[in-house]
């Protein structure tokens, strides 16, 4: 119940919060030896006792247990105050507690995404006039690499339009066709600078994402000149059509020289080993 007072339900829904909380703590102590090892809960309400749920869930299935909140639109609004029906603000979203036992939460953690197919083209010519025919976005990146228990996470932040993104991406090597696991997760520009080795060069470089015959393509320019050309095709079985105004060296797609970890550890081939040891303290 969302204990609203409005609700359609066939039993008390106008509880104060201290009788909703005793009503919602006995069904969920039941609904949590009911749970298999690998069992996930969701339940959905809004705000009207979105905090004192969370509270209570944290109590019974413990916060370790916590996997997320999903914040989903419940119904459209018309301007921020609800197309004046009154004067607060329009209530246009509710939420999904998600918790799971530890099995569950095992399994989801050890299951990244692969990569979508990719090929790499290092260029020697670009021309410049053609490409500003298309539409393109423009992206300035900087970013760092750090490696522990055979994995690499790139710490990225991503400017456009003024405005600052910062991510952490960790990606691992699998023995499957030589594709790697990808990982990503927002961070704050505190942990950006903190997770930073000490004398270290990020990488720099400006990215230009486009779409061209139905393939997506990332251009990276990076500060030194070099060129790379990244494809995503939408299926395995197309084959890739490079635009005409790029002229190609040689494609380096299976060439771990031109990956972003060989190409920050040879701008910072005098460090390379302390990068790789660095553990920061936050």
């Amino acid at each position: 119940p969302y204990n609203t007072g409005s609700d359609s339900f066939g039993y008390n829904d106008k509880f104060n919060h201290s009788a909703w909380l005793t009503f919602m703590k006995n069904r969920l102590e039941i609904a949590r030896e009911m749970l298999s090892d690998d069992g996930m809960i969701f339940i959905q309400t809004d705000d009207n006792e979105h905090a004192y749920l969370r509270v209570l869930m944290d109590e019974i299935f413990g916060v370790n247990r916590y996997l997320n909140t999903i914040t989903i639109k419940a119904k459209a609004s018309s301007g921020a105050s609800g197309g004046g029906e009154d004067k607060r603000l329009k209530k246009n979203t509710e939420f999904i507690l998600l918790y799971a036992n530890d099995n569950a939460q095992i399994n989801i953690q050890q299951k990244p995404y692969p990569l979508q197919i990719q090929y790499k083209y290092l260029l020697s010519e670009l021309d410049v006039s053609k490409m500003n025919e298309i539409q393109f976005v423009k992206l300035e990146l900087e970013q760092y690499i750090t490696e522990e228990d055979g994995k690499e996470t790139i710490y990225r932040k991503t400017g456009r339009g003024g405005e600052e993104k910062y991510t952490a991406i960790t990606k691992m090597d699998t023995d499957i066709n030589h594709e790697r696991i990808t990982t990503s997760r927002l961070i704050t520009d505190v942990e950006y600078y903190q997770n930073m080795p000490p004398k270290i060069t990020p990488i720099r470089k400006t990215r230009y994402c486009f779409e061209y015959q139905n393939q997506y393509f990332r251009l990276d320019i990076f500060e030194n000149g070099l060129q790379l050309l990244e494809v995503e095709p939408t299926t395995e079985k197309q084959p890739v059509t490079l635009p005409d105004f790029v002229t190609i060296e040689k494609d380096v797609t299976d060439d771990t020289e031109y990956r972003n970890s060989s190409i920050f550890y040879q701008l910072n081939s005098s460090i390379q080993n302390k990068i790789k040891k660095y553990r920061p303290t936050i």
